[in-house]
């Protein structure tokens, strides 16, 4: 559950090195205090892609954010109020392709004593960003039942510094297009950020989770959590302020799973960027987590 894939244990080798080490802890990180399932902090997807990206330009500088490829959740980071998370980032020897550094790197954490890998995949490095594709994602433009206050309180277990999504403009079978923030600066998340600026934007990343949950409640009627990324692409170095205009395809339903395709679209209709293969898991078990977010 929790959109996670399964444990992981003894995750590290010798080809990974340490790039960085974080405690985890809702006084030092307060935006968990907005993402609690089950009564435990979570860590977001959007997060740990955040640091796994400065984990590899940490030990590559002078290149910049891609994208990311092949990422797996494989066992959630969990913590309440009094407990906390010994966090590193690990990341491989780069390899270079087509004009791009690609760097495997893991999230990894020590729990009672064992080493588990949470989450692994290839972060992508250019020396410059490649000019962005023209927008292709098209949703059915049907209406959406609920205001984003009755979502936020009834369908999404977001508190209020993860209150992304500002408003949906259509919901449909082939999916969901909403409009969202994008995030403020570290510091207005986590004492000592580890970079002045964002990387990605883990608010729009998230709002685009979000909006699947959304679609999922909206069309199915049971929540789901992401458990993986297939291939993501950023076209610029930062996010605009005003926000992005975020279009989700759906590409797949089943019973217990969802894959999408994502677009992020800024105000004049230009790609900022592009998630393909977004996976999540549903389960209406997960119905009862969702409203219990308050921190143990």
């Amino acid at each position: 559950v929790f959109g996670e894939i399964g444990e992981v244990t003894a995750p590290e080798s010798s080809e990974f090195k340490p790039s960085f080490e974080r405690l985890l802890e809702v006084a030092r990180h307060p935006f968990l205090e907005s993402h609690v399932i089950g009564g435990k902090a979570v860590l977001p997807v959007a997060m740990i892609v955040e640091w796994l990206a400065h984990g590899a330009i940490h030990r590559n500088p002078g290149l910049e954010l891609h994208g990311i490829d092949d990422l797996r959740i494989f066992q959630g980071v969990r913590i309440d109020r009094k407990t906390s998370a010994s966090l590193r980032v690990l990341s491989a020897k780069p390899s270079r392709a087509e004009g791009l550094f690609r760097t495997k790197v893991q999230l990894a954490g020590t729990t009672n004593g064992r080493d588990v890998m949470h989450a692994g995949g290839v972060v992508v490095l250019s020396s410059g960003l490649p000019s962005a594709p023209v927008a292709s994602l098209q949703v059915t433009p049907r209406g959406y039942s609920l205001d984003m206050a009755t979502s936020y309180a009834k369908r999404l277990f977001h508190g209020p510094q993860l209150f992304g999504i500002a408003a949906v403009e259509a919901c449909s079978a082939d999916g969901i297009v909403v409009d969202s923030r994008t995030s403020p600066a570290p510091w207005a998340w986590m004492t000592e950020p580890l970079r002045s600026t964002w990387l990605a934007d883990p608010l729009a990343l998230d709002s685009a989770l979000q909006a699947v949950i959304l679609w999922s409640q909206e069309m199915r009627g049971e929540p789901c959590l992401p458990c993986a990324i297939a291939k993501y692409r950023q076209y610029r170095r930062s996010f605009p302020r005003e926000g992005v205009r975020i279009v989700v395809r759906i590409t797949h339903a089943s019973d217990h799973a969802i894959r999408c395709d994502v677009e992020f679209i800024d105000r004049e209709g230009l790609v900022v960027a592009r998630m393909e293969g977004c996976e999540s898991v549903s389960d209406p078990s997960l119905a009862a987590a969702f409203q219990q977010r308050q921190l143990d």
